[in-house]
């Protein structure tokens, strides 16, 4: 493997930023937050809608559907069940990821800040792996 067994649980545990089209997402484990533009330039919106995703500003998921493994099963999308809309408070700790994130990576950060860590202080006590269909 190209990841050490030392080191590959600390890459296994991290979070992953990601941005399309003005809209922003992170993944950590099982969990996955988006931040959705409201009748924004973006396509995203109009996809949901179309594949019958959850198109609130805020959604948080769970791509484990309760358990320990990503559900890949076709027809079982997580993405349809917006845990965000129904528990509030279960999105803060991702806000705050998120917020943390976007300070670090504008361009008016003071580049000593581009390292500063992100960390998600609710995080999933176990690492999924991809379920077998």
């Amino acid at each position: 493997t190209a990841v050490s067994s030392s080191t590959f649980s600390e890459f296994d545990e991290r979070c992953l930023f990601f941005e399309m089209e003005y809209d922003r997402s992170v993944r950590c484990g099982c969990d996955k937050f988006t931040q959705i533009v409201p009748n924004g330039p973006s396509t995203t919106e109009k996809q949901g809608i179309k594949h019958g995703l959850t198109t609130d500003e805020e959604n948080l998921y769970d791509l484990c559907g309760g358990g320990e493994s990503y559900v890949t099963a076709d027809g079982s999308n997580y993405e349809s069940n917006n845990i965000a809309a129904r528990y509030p408070n279960q999105a803060i700790p991702f806000q705050t990821l998120m917020e943390c994130h976007l300070e670090r990576t504008s361009f008016e950060t003071n580049p000593e800040h581009f390292f500063k860590p992100c960390i998600l202080e609710l995080f999933p006590t176990t690492s999924p792996a991809p379920s077998v269909s």
